[in-house]
């Protein structure tokens, strides 16, 4: 049984281009208040990549203990968010 579940269709959110655009400007604006309290750290490229990678692998592992609906546009923000504490604590 468990065999066929993992071959159930993802139930898949319509996420439009301009809700895209509208969502990231909205993070870009907050990430920059938030830029004063962390002016201290910079980080490079590799850092971010493996910060990013690290962040999406705790999504997925939480998603996996749930074991509720995967919805990219979730996933998304809790990405975002894992890195949001890491870059901040």
């Amino acid at each position: 049984e468990s065999f066929f579940k993992q071959f159930e269709p993802l139930e898949r959110e319509m996420v439009m281009a301009n809700e895209m655009a509208e969502e990231s400007a909205e993070f870009s604006r907050e990430v920059e208040n938030n830029m004063t309290r962390s002016a201290g750290k910079s980080f490079t490229k590799e850092g971010v990549k493996a910060m990013a990678k690290a962040a999406a692998k705790e999504a997925l592992e939480k998603y996996a203990q749930e074991g509720g609906k995967f919805l990219l546009k979730n996933f998304r923000k809790k990405v975002l968010w894992n890195m949001f504490q890491k870059i901040l604590y």
